[in-house]
């Protein structure tokens, strides 16, 4: 059961992403904009979307419902399959999936997405950043964790979606086993 332990992360993500929603839909009214930091560079600002990440308007509700569901179960069984791998990738895949798994609740039961971050970057290609939320936050840094794992720190290991069956059967861990694809060890 220790090798599940992951699946924490995705649960811490899940239950901030929806505290926060909850407290912004209790607290502020749709469209109310809250100053924090620096009068408009940081402030909350209360909008609901029907978008994908960072409100990007994409296939509607019901497609994205079920995109969401295939999405979420693929990247329980890779975290399961990479159980004995390395934790940065699985921290990765379970921030994603925890992330993914925040914004499915609110379309479930709310029918649109709850995002409350507002950010202004001046001189930036847009006039203001799309508002966002914990759990996109979370598929974003998810995301970035495994680049920059697999680009700087494990760029010649075989991913475990990429293993055969006979380096499965046969306990083949890959390059480090010392084993070369397709040698004969008998």
């Amino acid at each position: 059961m220790r090798r599940y332990w992951i699946f924490s992360v995705t649960g811490f993500v899940l239950l901030l992403d929806q505290s926060t929603k909850w407290l912004v839909k209790k607290n502020m009214d749709m469209f109310q904009s809250i100053p924090v930091i620096g009068g408009d560079f940081f402030r909350f600002t209360y909008i609901e979307n029907d978008g994908i990440a960072f409100g990007i308007p994409f296939g509607g509700r019901v497609f994205l419902t079920v995109f969401t569901i295939a999405a979420a179960l693929f990247l329980i069984y890779y975290i399961f399959r990479m159980r004995n791998s390395s934790i940065v990738p699985r921290l990765g895949l379970a921030m994603i999936l925890g992330g993914a798994l925040g914004n499915l609740t609110d379309r479930l039961f709310r029918g649109q997405v709850v995002d409350f971050f507002d950010f202004d970057f001046p001189d930036f290609i847009m006039e203001r950043w799309p508002v966002f939320n914990i759990a996109d936050s979370s598929v974003t840094i998810g995301v970035t964790i495994i680049l920059i794992y697999f680009i700087f720190f494990d760029s010649g290991r075989k991913s475990p979606l990429m293993e055969t069956e006979n380096d499965i059967h046969s306990g083949r861990d890959g390059p480090e086993s010392g084993v070369e694809p397709g040698e004969n060890t008998h």
